[in-house]
């Protein structure tokens, strides 16, 4: 390698003092192959300057990164499988149609938005209450329900996608923690420095995809935060379901206001409107976050000893 370079170093001194020569026509030709000699005695340089790299560190990173396209492949195969999951338990879910995933991973599209989807409903009701005559209140109501509408669905897709994430993390935490398990219990046999290259990607690598699992699943909270949305979604529908009963059946809504004179036919619907009100304002749309929750690099370390030798 060496007397390759040294080569190398004596074309381009050769090529520079043939670009100096007086004898030599001075022309473009001459600069243009003066130029290339340069060119690739400095990029032959950089090649072989690369190639210094040892052998074994190249082998390191190798294993290294080969593991981590293995679990990078293994939490895609298990994505596609929750989802198809998830497709299945929710075929009968209310609003689940306008987040379905297909197989391959896609949003589908509905043809009609969700706001005109099954509001032959609402208009219908609001056509044969007698309690309800003013066209403002009524045109409330149904913003009311368009909005429930949109909340439920939002806080469906949530749920959904938390839980998704939660069984990815989970089953990668799992199989990376038993992973890593084993290769420390072998190198606590050897040491650090007697372990084979091997060992030592897959242990790294599995320990690093095991910190990033748990700390996503307790920095996002993808458990507490997926049961919180579905229950969401739960009140948003049964609330739905409420306004639509309380319209078809008008005594169903307790009147504890006394109404003032000459206010008797405003009561009902103001209350609706209002019971309404409340418990939209009961169920923001947000999801807990616990920055508390990441490992940190102190205690990593501690909890790893992998230098001791057994005798």
């Amino acid at each position: 390698m060496n007397c390759w370079l040294l080569k190398s170093l004596k074309f381009e001194v050769f090529i520079m003092n043939q670009s100096q020569n007086p004898n030599l026509p001075n022309s473009g030709e001459i600069n243009i192959i003066v130029r290339i000699g340069f060119y690739i005695t400095r990029k032959s340089r950089k090649f072989m300057n690369a190639l210094k790299t040892p052998p074994k560190m190249l082998y390191f990173v190798a294993v290294t990164a080969g593991t981590l396209v293995i679990y990078i492949f293994l939490a895609l195969i298990l994505y596609f499988n929750v989802v198809n999951l998830c497709n299945r338990w929710g075929n009968n879910i209310k609003y689940y149609s306008q987040i379905k995933i297909l197989s391959y991973g896609f949003l589908t599209e509905q043809k009609e938005p969700l706001k005109t989807q099954q509001l032959y409903n609402i208009d219908r009701y609001l056509k044969r209450t007698t309690k309800i005559k003013n066209q403002t209140q009524k045109q409330r109501i149904k913003d009311q329900v368009y909005t429930i509408r949109y909340r439920a669905t939002t806080n469906l897709r949530m749920a959904r996608d938390l839980y998704c994430y939660m069984i990815i993390f989970t089953t990668l935490l799992f199989g990376s923690t038993i992973v890593s398990g084993l290769c420390a219990y072998s190198m606590t046999k050897k040491g650090w420095d007697d372990t084979n290259d091997t060992i030592k990607g897959i242990f790294i690598t599995s320990l690093a995809v095991s910190l990033f699992s748990t700390s996503t699943c307790s920095v996002y909270q993808l458990e507490k935060n997926s049961r919180t949305k579905m229950q969401t979604y739960q009140a948003y529908v049964n609330l739905e379901e409420y306004i639509f009963s309380c319209l078809a059946v008008e005594d169903l809504l307790d009147d504890q206001t006394k109404p003032e004179k000459g206010n008797q036919k405003n009561v009902y619907p103001n209350n609706l409107i209002s019971r309404i009100n409340q418990v939209l304002e009961t169920y923001p749309l947000q999801v807990d976050l616990d920055s508390t929750s990441i490992p940190r690099l102190s205690t990593v370390l501690e909890s790893v000893d992998i230098n001791s030798k057994k005798n």
